[in-house]
């Protein structure tokens, strides 16, 4: 009898222990970008852990915030620990979790992102040789991230714009930031498909150097490269850059429209979103409540 409960004892220990290794197998590593309105919640963004089990989701933020999300009946349904409902969808590798009024974008470590986690707990960078790319942007290049999104990433990781040219269906955007003179070139749907350092003058305010093209009206181009943008990212985008929006309307099934208004160059530009995305960028040069 006693030899039967010392068994049944280390029994049910063993299967304890089986049952924590589960619950901790598919924790992971992630970074997790806090959306709301459009901008980046900067003091809930970054490093956190994700886990997930028999279906259930569990975030935990760097500010402490746990969200508990419980699976529904639906596929890529689930209510959050408050009721509210949230729906899951993916871009690329990253898990997008979208509430009413804010949406969580889950992207999981890889040989890119250790890079950006590096250059979030660095103090110091050198700069990077020309032709190379700098270390805390690789992520970026072939990424998930499209149009005013790549500006917004740009900035977070403490490059400040200078200018932008349009050779052909490219846009080559010029950054500068920790010692670097940086070209990111955006292809026709506006993914980065290159960054390199260069020479510092070609972080000069209009610059003649070109790749390949007259050299465009210097701070006025930039807007191309909000083509492809989710539309909440655009619109911080714009704002980023001096934009405030005077006008909105429909434009067909799904699509949207809205006008932009800069008053310190007397910009006015033209923003069409299809499905949540930007489907076109123009500057109209005038509008009734561009003034």
């Amino acid at each position: 009898m006693i030899n039967y409960k010392i068994s049944k004892a280390i029994l049910l220990l063993f299967s304890a222990a089986g049952w924590m290794a589960s619950a901790t197998a598919d924790t992971a590593d992630a970074m997790c970008e806090v959306r709301k309105g459009g901008d980046v919640k900067e003091g809930r963004s970054g490093a956190c852990d994700f886990s997930q089990r028999q279906g259930h989701v569990q975030m935990d933020l760097r500010n402490g915030e746990t969200w508990d999300l419980k699976p529904t009946n639906h596929a890529n349904e689930y209510r959050d620990q408050k009721g509210n409902k949230v729906k899951r969808s993916f871009e690329g590798d990253a898990q997008v979790y979208k509430w009413d009024n804010k949406k969580i974008i889950v992207t999981f470590r890889n040989a890119y992102q250790d890079d950006r986690y590096r250059h979030d707990n660095s103090q110091s960078h050198d700069s990077t040789p020309h032709g190379q790319t700098p270390p805390e942007l690789r992520y970026l290049v072939d990424g998930r991230y499209v149009g005013g999104e790549v500006a917004d990433e740009m900035g977070r990781r403490g490059y400040h714009s200078i200018r932008d040219q349009v050779s052909g269906s490219d846009v080559y955007s010029y950054y500068q930031g920790h010692g670097n003179c940086v070209t990111v070139r955006l292809d026709r749907e506006r993914h980065v498909r290159s960054i390199v350092a260069g020479p510092e003058f070609d972080c000069q305010r209009g610059s003649s150097s070109q790749p390949g093209s007259a050299a465009s009206d210097a701070g006025k181009d930039w807007y191309p490269r909000l083509v492809g943008a989710a539309s909440d990212g655009a619109a911080n985008q714009l704002k980023v850059n001096g934009f405030h929006k005077v006008d909105t309307f429909d434009s067909g099934r799904n699509a949207s429209g809205t006008v932009w208004y800069n008053r310190s160059n007397s910009q006015c530009l033209q923003v069409i979103s299809v499905n949540g995305r930007v489907d076109s960028a123009v500057d109209i040069k005038t509008h009734p409540k561009c003034r």
